[in-house]
């Protein structure tokens, strides 16, 4: 389904003109929709890797701008690969709260990231020079005001903001990281007539921009239960294909069985 005959359906189905149901309101009625379906169900062909690096001494990382959720976040450390576990952040600053230590009572073997300076020589207790943001490990306590704080190989991540992720343990080296997440696709629109929802499960995209075209005018109740109903049906549909034959092995798992009832064969 394009973009125009999207248009075309929804004020056929609503017998609601242009004067009222513009391509302004529309689009609107388009954005919510997308985002409902994008929401309701994990769809395979929006799934997307990207690779980034930790800053040595930073807790925290930037999300690509296009995600919409995240999947797992990977790590890998030498040979080896780690997929962080994610954690609420209140869980991640009780466990890592991140707070600077000052000189004299840092820990012997515990790694650290050098904040400020000061009249401290760094270099004395493992650190290769007396610069903010180089990684060491005590072998000493130290002396004099300079501060450093706590780091480690990273285990937990969680969400910070909208567009950061908050790291704990905070990373004492650069490590390389790959983000797996559900991406926002281009909307459907005028100048962008074709998605994958619109050719691959136009039903879901029409009855979901039907429940707010009927929620827009107010519609008769039962109509706006009829769509609901309707969306919940193709939705389960592509659900059943997504998440069900999609991620399944016929070999090893086996075809996909829906079980008949049928009648008892006594008298």
């Amino acid at each position: 389904m394009t973009y125009d005959e999207l248009v075309t359906n929804i004020r056929n189905y609503t017998e609601v003109d242009s004067n009222v149901f513009s391509n302004s309101v529309i689009n609107t009625f388009i954005t919510m929709a997308e985002n409902r379906i994008l929401r309701d169900i994990d769809l395979d062909y929006f799934k997307k890797e990207q690779s980034g690096v930790l800053t040595a001494g930073n807790k925290f990382l930037t999300t690509p701008p296009d995600i919409l959720t995240h999947r797992y976040l990977l790590l890998t450390s030498g040979d080896d690969q780690i997929f962080l576990d994610f954690r609420d952040t209140s869980f991640m600053k009780e466990y890592w709260p991140g707070v600077t230590e000052t000189a004299g009572s840092f820990n012997i073997g515990k790694v650290y990231t050098i904040v400020s300076v000061g009249t401290t020589n760094f270099t004395a207790i493992g650190a290769s020079a007396n610069s903010p943001g180089i990684t060491f490990t005590a072998t000493g306590v130290g002396s004099g005001t300079g501060t450093a704080a706590p780091s480690g190989v990273p285990k937990y991540y969680s969400v910070w903001s909208q567009s950061t992720f908050y790291i704990a343990p905070t990373p004492d080296s650069g490590y390389t990281v790959e983000l797996g997440y559900i991406y926002r696709p281009a909307q459907l629109a005028s100048t962008n007539p074709e998605t994958w929802i619109s050719i691959n499960a136009p039903e879901a995209l029409l009855y979901a921009c039907l429940i707010q075209a009927y929620s827009y005018t107010k519609g008769p109740p039962e109509m706006l239960n009829y769509f609901n109903q309707s969306y919940q049906q193709a939705v389960q549909g592509l659900g059943m294909e997504q998440q069900g034959r999609r991620r399944r092995d016929e070999y090893r798992d086996g075809m996909i069985r829906l079980p008949i009832k049928s009648a008892s064969p006594g008298p």
